[in-house]
This record gives structure tokens, C-alpha cells and sequence, in this order.
């Protein structure tokens, strides 16, 4: 069976980012991955939200639309020039 259409948007999301200069391959999807020092910086990519409208419920097809919010969580070892 493939993937829901919110997994589909977040591999491909994840994609775009995997090879940043900071994080290189440390991308994880999800929010519960235990990260050891090794992993960092890395980022974390997660659905936190979705919204559904019903767009037309009187003919068929029926019509949906689904607005979800993704967060990109940045994770890295404590330090004196974090904010910079």
C-alpha cells in the first residue's frame, strides 16, 4: 500500500534538506528519535498539525482540502555561539 499523502510530503521534504552543510545526513522524521552526540546538529521533521475543510460535499467527487503544518526542529550540542 503507499504511503499516506502526508508521509509523501515529508520524505520529500526531507530529501530537499538531507545534505545541508550543517546537518548533512542527520535528518530524522520524526520527534521521538534519541539523538547521541554523534547525530548532531540533525534535524527533526514532523507533522504537528492538519486541518480539513470540506470543499464540496454536494456532488461527486466529494473534495477535501488538507492544510498540515510541518516542524523542522534544529538540534545541536550546547554552546557559546548557538544563537549566532
Amino acid at each position: 500500500m503507499a504511503d499516506h499523502v502526508i508521509q509523501q510530503v515529508i520524505d520529500a521534504f526531507a530529501t530537499t534538506v538531507t545534505g545541508l552543510t550543517t546537518t548533512g545526513a542527520h535528518v530524522f522524521k520524526d520527534r521521538v528519535h534519541n539523538l547521541a552526540a554523534a547525530d548532531l546538529p540533525a534535524l527533526r521533521i514532523f507533522d504537528d498539525a492538519e486541518e480539513v475543510r470540506n470543499e464540496d460535499i454536494t456532488s461527486l467527487p466529494y473534495m477535501q482540502r488538507r492544510t498540515i503544518t510541518l516542524t523542522v526542529e534544529a538540534v545541536t550540542k550546547e554552546n557559546n555561539t548557538l544563537d549566532a
